[in-house]
């Protein structure tokens, strides 16, 4: 080949610094420019294809001690994750590795030796080793048959929370109207809605951030024209007419123990953790207004703290109302349904 490395490199470069022209046009401009400039007759040889000098690039000592510095493989990403605290290092790699660089989770797992070199996944790492969450580095998160935009205004949807909206696909009553309270990013209320056809949703918050998120998330899922959204803060706040069934998954973690929670945790927005001193403010404050916020006949669905059954049960009682708990994937108490005695005359668990 009549050329030396050098120029080879020289070539690459200006080939990269011009890539938005295509591989042959340039190397055919090239020729002529030099043909016209020498006067001579540039090899055959000399039109390279991109994957030969990309090849002859990466073989310079320089760039592999680059290469080397940046490059991340899949298993050492699993693990400076492990390093760092993560508890499933491993499903964590698999996520950044999708959701940033969208790579194909088969083919991280056939090939775990691949390098990534892309800057975006070094950045992850680096705000995961200072506690940042997942779901908030990579933006969005499934939540029971949809997925969702999430970020720093609204708590991440958790998986216990499922047990909350397949309770009220089943139970919300044909064609109405119902409340989501506290809704966050909307994932509660859209995910009914999405496999409710026949509902529709007033999906309230006190913070403005929570709900341009959840509007996203609507739109999202396709359920927009269904919901609407309102600024409200409902421990003051009464709607204008009561609702056949509210929902919520509340702020109920008394403020004490706020500040024990992982350092994950607490990246969460305090208003959408903190229940007042015993958690149990906001339960009290609906039920206190119960005919405001329920027709006859209507229901209250409330996640629960997985020690709360007994105390948002005795609150009820004091309402007249009786309580049915539903137990998360774990077995513990997370949800309880709240409906009038003439509905329903006995309290007890569910499975």
């Amino acid at each position: 080949m009549n050329c030396g490395k050098s120029r080879c490199f020289d070539i690459y470069i200006q080939y990269s610094n011009k890539n938005k022209k295509k591989q042959g046009l340039f190397l055919q401009n090239r020729q002529e420019k030099e043909k016209n400039e020498r006067n001579e007759t540039v090899p055959e040889s000399f039109v390279f294809v991109d994957f030969f000098l990309w090849q002859w690039y990466t073989e310079t000592d320089e760039n592999q001690e680059k290469k080397g510095h940046d490059a991340v493989t899949y298993r050492t990403l699993k693990e400076r994750l492990q390093n760092i605290g993560a508890q499933e290092p491993a499903e964590e790699a698999l996520c950044l590795l999708r959701e940033l660089l969208h790579a194909d989770t088969a083919s991280v797992l056939a090939y775990p030796e691949r390098e990534y070199s892309e800057e975006v996944l070094l950045q992850a790492l680096s705000q995961r080793a200072s506690g940042r969450p997942l779901q908030y580095i990579v933006g969005s998160w499934p939540f029971f048959r949809e997925t969702y935009y999430v970020n720093e205004s609204c708590l991440i949807p958790r998986a216990d929370t499922e047990i909350l909206v397949q309770a009220a696909i089943e139970d919300i009553p044909q064609g109405v109207r119902f409340a989501d309270l506290c809704t966050g990013s909307g994932c509660v209320a859209i995910s009914i809605l999405c496999s409710r056809k026949d509902l529709r949703a007033d999906a309230v918050d006190v913070m403005k951030d929570a709900l341009a998120l959840a509007e996203r998330n609507a739109v999202r899922n396709g359920v927009e024209q269904r919901i609407r959204f309102m600024e409200r803060d409902v421990l003051t706040w009464t709607p204008p007419e009561p609702y056949p069934f509210v929902v919520a998954n509340p702020p109920y973690i008394p403020d004490a123990v706020v500040e024990t929670l992982a350092p994950e945790v607490r990246q969460e927005p305090a208003v959408a953790l903190r229940g007042g001193e015993d958690g149990l403010r906001f339960y009290r404050s609906l039920l206190e207004r119960k005919e405001l916020w329920l027709r006859p006949g209507g229901a209250f669905y409330f996640e629960i703290g997985a020690d709360q059954g007994e105390a948002v049960g005795r609150l009820a009682g004091l309402s007249g109302m009786s309580a049915r708990l539903l137990q998360d994937y774990e077995g513990r108490d997370r949800v309880i349904c709240l409906t009038g005695r003439d509905c329903e005359n006995e309290t007890g668990k569910e499975n």
